[in-house]
């Protein structure tokens, strides 16, 4: 079997060997479900796993090693769940991923690690949340990162810093005009801003707090 889909609302509950035996397991569909916890170690043994949907659930938190093991991950969908939080390196085994989207839930802080080991990623999707603050070193592993979306958080961002990994940015969304004076040679930077406007808003920004609601 090289593909798994689980019909919408018919699972709210994940035993811990649910998946086991499926080491050719390409894609793992288990969207539009009520599972609202993940056991540890549930996809243990997903080795050639490719893509993993878990969105329109009901997931509050994250396990430590509950994506253990899954080397081969090029997607991983969390969007439209009930998360608060994420655990340092819960990601980190997640070296071949190239999108995560963490879109629509309810994530107020990201620790310095809540991304390490992500150097693959291109995509991430981390808007509609209740983020306030971004750790220095958040996005410290995020080195082959393409495309950021921010909107709709509540972000306090003091300096610029835990931006300057992003070197192969070529997407930003957000709320902050100031970000897109930052990084004004992208291809796409949201909401746009003119030069002047930059010059000017910047000099009024030399305490480097910037506000957003």
């Amino acid at each position: 079997m090289e593909v798994f889909v689980q019909k919408p609302n018919t699972v709210s509950t994940l035993s811990a060997n649910a998946f086991a035996g499926l080491t050719s397991l390409k894609k793992l569909y288990l969207d539009e479900n009520q599972i609202s916890t993940l056991p540890d170690n549930v996809f243990a043994g997903l080795t050639s796993l490719n893509e993993l949907w878990l969105s329109n659930n009901t997931i509050r938190t994250l396990p430590d090693n509950v994506f253990a093991g899954l080397t081969s991950l090029n997607k991983l969908s969390l969007s439209r769940n009930k998360i608060s939080t994420l655990p340092a390196n819960v990601f980190a085994d997640l070296t071949s991923l190239n999108e995560l989207s963490l879109s629509g839930n309810q994530i107020s802080t990201l620790s310095a690690n809540a991304f390490a080991g992500l150097t693959s990623l291109q995509n991430l999707r981390l808007h509609k949340n209740q983020i306030s603050t971004l750790p220095v070193n958040v996005f410290a592993d995020l080195t082959s990162l393409i495309k950021l979306n921010i909107k709709g958080n509540k972000l306090q961002v003091h300096g610029y810093k835990m931006f300057e990994e992003l070197k192969n940015l070529k997407e930003l969304y957000s709320d902050l005009f100031s970000l897109c004076c930052l990084f004004s040679e992208i291809d796409v930077c949201e909401p746009s801003i003119d030069r002047f406007s930059c010059d000017d808003l910047l000099k009024k920004e030399d305490s480097r707090v910037l506000y957003c609601y």
